[in-house]
């Protein structure tokens, strides 16, 4: 059931942190206090950038998630717009259903039209059923269609355990409540970040949606940690009889971010105080180091046989980022391996050594070396060429 809860970590922490299993993750070696327990059901805190662990309690436990439901219909909608299907200015005409939701409402017009961005932000600053609605009749037909790519897209994810009723987050008439665990949500926040058009949005505190008829709604945030924590730029809060007071929050320091999970959560106040809570613990006691950039220059001029130029440049494949105890230790040492005998042709992107970080000894870090461009065989004509150029200098 839960392949994905548990898997390829190089290194485990000898406290509380392990790997979150949603994405490719990095660990040291650390050993510090643990985190008091929350009060919630359910919580997690993550750091963004490797998935590690920070603090989890009953984190594999489905659990009704209310609102914070939105981030895979926000997730969806902006993998959508990447694929160019569709962009902010785009109309969308609203339903007689999605107007008709109950809940967080931003109180859309049936059968008038609102762009794309306005209906983007009333979904993450206020959380509006109607918006999400209206938005994912326009992704994929209709709504139960967009449900379903809402489970299909959990599912792709590892997240056997999710189970999505509807793109609100509210109960359905049926009593039934989309379930997410607080690893879930994580997994699903992480994705999301990823989309640097959600934080065009996600900081908005007070704003308003013209309708066109020239009717105002304000829309005021929901997550109240933008104001009160700082570093805060996200993600989304979520509140139903069920669910309790949830919430998915993201803030970033130094260079650093972390994702906190709260559900089930026995008040609005609580469920801030306790992610504010796990996010300080995460601050105070680690930190991101990035000790290589992806497209960063490991190695210049190495060297190629039979082809149009002779070397290439070897750059690293991906950002070798480590999450770590404070303070991080600079006692490392590079090892840089190159393929023997690379001959051409050699494509952009070509694997042509591994960079390795060392310490004591023992190797904690690798990353693949590759070519930063194209290299074409040499033809006869280029030989033709050199061989004259060797003859008469």
């Amino acid at each position: 059931m839960r392949a994905m809860r548990r898997g390829g970590i190089g290194l485990l922490l000898a406290a509380a942190m392990v790997w979150i299993g949603c994405g490719p993750a990095l660990a040291a070696e650390a050993a510090v206090a643990p985190m008091e327990e929350v009060s919630a059901k359910a919580a997690i805190c993550i750091d963004s950038a490797t998935g590690t662990v920070v603090y989890e309690k009953n984190a594999y436990q489905a659990l009704p998630v209310a609102s914070v439901t939105k981030t895979m219909t926000l997730l969806l909608i902006f993998e959508e717009m990447e694929r160019g299907t569709f962009g902010l200015n785009d109309m969308v005409t609203v339903s007689e259903e999605a107007a008709g939701m109950g809940g967080s409402q931003v109180l859309l017009d049936a059968g008038s039209s609102y762009p794309v961005g306005d209906l983007i932000e009333s979904i993450i600053v206020a959380s509006g059923n109607d918006a999400s609605v209206a938005m994912a009749e326009f992704v994929a037909g209709s709504h139960a269609n967009f449900v379903q790519r809402m489970n299909a897209r959990a599912q792709e994810m590892g997240l056997t355990d999710a189970v999505f009723y509807n793109c609100t987050g509210l109960t359905t008439d049926n009593g039934l409540d989309n379930l997410l665990s607080a690893h879930d949500v994580a997994c699903i926040s992480r994705e999301l970040i990823q989309h640097p058009i959600f934080f065009q949005y996600s900081g908005i505190w007070m704003d308003e949606i013209v309708h066109p008829g020239g009717r105002v709604t304000m829309l005021a945030n929901t997550n109240k940690l933008l104001r009160s924590y700082d570093g805060c730029d996200g993600i989304k809060t979520g509140s139903t009889d069920n669910a309790g007071s949830c919430i998915t929050a993201s803030a970033s320091r130094g260079g650093t971010r972390l994702i906190a999970v709260v559900l089930g959560g026995s008040t609005s106040t609580i469920r801030f105080e306790e992610a504010a809570a796990m996010l300080d613990y995460g601050f105070d006691h680690y930190q991101s180091v990035e000790y290589v950039k992806k497209g960063e220059v490991i190695q210049d001029q190495i060297p190629v046989a039979a082809g149009k130029e002779t070397t290439v440049q070897g750059v690293a494949a991906e950002s070798l980022v480590d999450f770590v105890a404070r303070p991080a230790s600079n006692d490392w040492e590079k090892r840089i391996t190159l393929e023997e005998g690379l001959t051409a042709p050699i494509a952009r992107g070509d694997t042509v050594g591994m960079l390795e970080l060392l310490q004591d000894g023992r190797v904690m870090h690798s990353v693949p070396i590759v070519s930063a461009q194209d290299v074409e065989a040499a033809g006869f004509w280029d030989v033709m060429q050199w061989a004259l150029e060797g003859w008469f200098g």
